[in-house]
């Protein structure tokens, strides 16, 4: 699900958040402080910040810039954190992200991150890492890819060259937004991290993405969209949400692998199927691999509905998914040999989920 966010710190000053939310932003990072665990250090606005976003319902979470040059202090760092969110345990939404982008640090960043980390989630929170793209390229690589990546490219253009997938991308530090002075740090978020921390999810990016009330959720089925003004968005897995919600942006293509859920049950798993592209009508799509382009690119045209089948799974489970549509919202959950989606209404598909689950 993508969203819309803001991460904030002393530096922009008292916010108004009742306008900050009536503005749209669906979410906050906030800077809790800096460096070693002393008080001196605590960012002053962090409470403030913290109370008013918890009052008002606005999920967050929170970041601390890292100056540690050893493992020393990549835990006084993490102790740092931990005491300032501790009131607020069972209210985050967000994890705590902890910010590799200081000069001086780069040969220790990725040692660091893993201590930082492994504190953070023995204590019971989820931990990400932030960082800008030349460091994610240079210096971290895959090394952190167990932890949630948050990316910093200032650009119209996505991230790129980045192991893995990310789940945050700051695209801008001149944002403007009612209720905030002067300009703030904004963020695309294609992960549902409320739902998924809130219901006891795992924190570690390239594990089993939990979905509260899904009775199998690490089946490795997989796919990606290719949405709207935004393009191709992250790989996703399990019943995750591919695509957008809120944003008013079509999902124009979709691709889907099952792979991996192959390997997990042992059997040899086909899937084909149908799509309904608006002024094309039904394409069937015969077989459907990895590569295979589920509705079209480059033509501004919406994806309005799908059909699925699936062959070789084992008896005692269920291909499902679902669609969010354009002013409608979502649907309901579908198995294999039905369609998802609007036809004649002239709605296009914004979102999907896809999963396979035990009956």
């Amino acid at each position: 699900m993508s969203k819309l966010i803001a991460d904030v710190s002393y530096h922009n000053g008292v916010i108004d958040w009742n306008k900050v939310k009536a503005a749209g932003i669906q979410g906050a990072i906030i800077r809790c402080g800096y460096g070693d665990n002393i008080a001196s250090q605590d960012d002053k606005q962090f409470k403030r910040n913290a109370d008013e976003c918890t009052r008002l319902g606005i999920p967050w979470g929170v970041y601390i810039y890292s100056y540690a040059k050893n493992t020393a202090q990549a835990k006084s760092e993490a102790a740092h954190a931990l005491r300032l969110v501790a009131p607020y345990k069972g209210k985050m939404s967000y994890p705590i992200y902890y910010d590799l982008e200081q000069r001086g640090t780069e040969s220790v960043a990725v040692q660091n991150g893993i201590v930082f980390g492994d504190i953070v989630e023995a204590a019971g929170y989820w931990c990400g890492i932030y960082s800008g793209q030349y460091w994610y390229q240079k210096y971290i690589g895959n090394r952190l890819d167990r932890f949630t990546k948050w990316v910093a490219r200032y650009s119209s253009q996505k991230p790129v060259g980045i192991s893995g997938s990310y789940d945050m991308w700051q695209y801008s530090s001149s944002g403007s937004v009612p209720g905030i002075n002067g300009r703030v740090d904004m963020n695309e978020v294609y992960r549902d991290f409320p739902s998924e921390i809130l219901g006891g999810g795992s924190s570690t990016g390239n594990g089993p993405r939990q979905i509260p009330g899904d009775p199998i959720n690490d089946m490795g089925v997989k796919y990606r969209a290719h949405c709207q003004t935004i393009g191709d968005c992250p790989e996703v897995r399990d019943g995750q949400t591919a695509g957008t919600t809120g944003f008013g942006k079509r999902l124009e293509a979709l691709w889907i692998s099952l792979e991996e859920a192959a390997r997990k049950l042992g059997v040899d798993l086909r899937l084909k199927g149908k799509c309904h592209i608006q002024g094309t009508g039904w394409v069937d799509l015969g077989y459907i691999t990895k590569e295979t382009m589920i509705g079209s690119k480059g033509q501004s045209k919406r994806l309005e509905a799908i059909s699925l089948e699936i062959e070789g799974l084992p008896e005692g489970y269920e291909l499902q998914y679902r669609t969010h549509i354009q002013t409608v919202g979502w649907t309901g959950w579908v198995a294999a040999g039905f369609a998802s989606g609007s036809v004649g209404f002239r709605k296009g598909i914004e979102a999907i989920q896809i999963r396979i689950v035990k009956k």
